[in-house]
């Protein structure tokens, strides 16, 4: 188990100044649009903002919301305090400012924000490039997808990042983090309130790079932080689970795009042909060619699943199976819902397991694809 040391945190962004003497794990669950609406509040002010008057204002306005409502003092901090991590706001003179030199700021700001609790898909961009850039969460994180890189952009996470698998501690997985002290059992817990997390293990099968996790602080801050931020906030990777494997992380590389849906019933219907009138695929072989290798996200694998039953009816039929078979690994109730949460359902709320389409449905895409191609040429 690894910390940042007083090194790193010397070595950091003069403007932060981290209360804690464990800066490497200082991300939290927050939501990016809530922090998009604080940036530009943040930058009404050219003078900057005192930290009580921020307060003040955020609830005012309604800027940052919970599902309990307005934001608690301790919310509100980890919003400042992500936004002054990334590099989006400084600290000038006892007011918090915005960082109006870096280009990325620059285009957050151009992005008008909105109310919504989703992030614009124009702002998902800068801030992953923020993210991607602090130092904390390449180490504790993004290193594992592009072993033996140094920080990234944006672009180049998305075309050649590989596959992370996270799943339950597993005492065979070396953590190749650089040596440093263990973390007090102080900082373990915070009170009988505390979570309680089970330890977990992240590792690369491409390169053998891992980290293991067994601090909450640890856990809080990589799965429940950055992770989340990556996976439900900024549309930076997507993830699944496989029995024998755990839960895959990947990057997603295309994450916006009409055609998205198409691309993937193509490939279904370019699946190996066994010679019998009928295919069929698993639903887990799908998720490994169309989302882990080719980068799509795993909703538009479902929906162009959807997609393509609906429009060939009689022509494809989808396979359920049941809960307890597909979590069959599951030790608890807790960890066989964990996995169920990425599996595939029906409009009618069924397990899927896999689809099979009759062969016909080659020949008429391929006659298709022929047709349009004919009239492309003639243009």
């Amino acid at each position: 188990m690894v910390i940042a040391t007083r090194q790193d945190l010397s070595s950091a962004s003069p403007q932060i100044r981290c209360q804690s003497a464990y800066p490497g794990f200082w991300m939290r669950s927050v939501q990016f649009a809530g922090l998009h609406r604080i940036l530009h509040l943040i930058a009404q002010f050219r003078e900057g903002i005192r930290v009580s008057d921020l307060n003040g204002e955020i609830c005012e306005r309604r800027v940052y919301r919970t599902q309990h409502g307005q934001p608690s003092k301790t919310t509100l901090y980890h919003c400042r305090n992500t936004l002054l991590q990334l590099g989006a706001v400084q600290r000038s003179g006892g007011r918090l400012a915005v960082v109006r030199g870096d280009r990325h700021v620059a285009a957050l700001l151009a992005e008008p924000p909105v109310q919504a609790d989703a992030l614009p898909i124009a702002a998902c961009a800068p801030f992953s490039e923020l993210v991607l850039r602090n130092r904390d969460c390449h180490e504790n994180f993004f290193r594992l997808f592009l072993p033996g890189s140094k920080r990234v952009s944006l672009a180049r996470f998305r075309s050649a990042g590989r596959p992370v698998v996270w799943s339950p501690v597993d005492d065979g997985v070396a953590d190749t983090r650089s040596p440093q002290p263990a973390l007090p059992p102080q900082h373990w817990a915070k009170g009988p309130r505390r979570k309680r997390y089970l330890p977990a293990s992240l590792r690369s099968e491409d390169s053998g790079a891992g980290m293991i996790l067994r601090a909450p602080i640890e856990i809080e801050a990589v799965l429940y932080g950055v992770r989340y931020w990556a996976t439900k906030q900024l549309r930076l990777i997507d993830e699944f689970f496989v029995t024998g494997r755990g839960q895959v992380l990947y990057p997603v590389r295309h994450p916006e795009g009409g055609c998205r849906k198409n691309a993937v019933i193509r490939r279904i219907l370019c699946a190996p042909d066994d010679g019998s009138g009928w295919t069929t695929l698993s639903i887990q072989e799908l998720l490994h060619t169309s989302c882990e290798r080719d980068g799509y996200p795993v909703s538009v694998l479902f929906d162009g699943i959807k997609e393509f039953s609906r429009t060939n009816p009689g022509c494809v039929a989808l396979i359920a199976t049941i809960p307890s078979f597909a979590a069959i690994t599951a030790t608890s109730r807790k960890r066989a819902n964990f996995q169920l949460e990425t599996a595939f359902r029906d409009s009618h709320g069924r397990l899927i397991s896999h689809i099979r389409f009759h062969n016909s449905l080659r020949r008429q895409y391929h006659g298709q694809e022929q047709t349009a191609a004919a009239v492309h040429n003639r243009k």
